[in-house]
């Protein structure tokens, strides 16, 4: 599964989870904040906007503001966490399509590494 904008460039649009394919709306590019750092901003290929968690920990895409502590992200392996959330992490309890990533505490078994892993290309 993939995030994806569902294809809306909005601001504040919900992120849902979709099957993989080549739309720009489930690309993602990486932008390092600072030189020398390991966080980053996350900018959706299609709308040009960042992924932001809003003030209802909701994930949602936003203008870009690197300064802003709710879009900056960092990489652990296959988790993507939260700067300005403690560290939770990107997360996914659904395979179905049009369902909502959230966040939550990174954990150590196998479901809960299952719902929280992503791959990068």
């Amino acid at each position: 599964m993939c995030l994806s904008t569902g294809g809306s460039t909005k601001q504040n649009a919900q992120l849902t989870v979709g099957k993989c394919s080549s739309d720009k709306s489930q690309r993602w590019t990486l932008h390092r904040i600072y030189k020398n750092d390991s966080l980053f901003t996350i900018t959706n290929d299609k709308s040009g906007k960042c992924l932001n968690v809003d003030k209802k920990s909701r994930i949602v895409q936003y203008t870009c503001h690197s300064t802003w502590k709710a879009q900056r992200w960092g990489l652990g392996g296959s988790l993507i966490w939260s700067k300005a959330h403690n560290g939770k992490v990107i997360a996914s309890n659904s395979t179905k399509a049009g369902s909502h990533p959230y966040l939550e505490k990174a954990g150590s078994s196998n479901p809960a590494r299952g719902r929280q892993e992503w791959g990068l290309s």
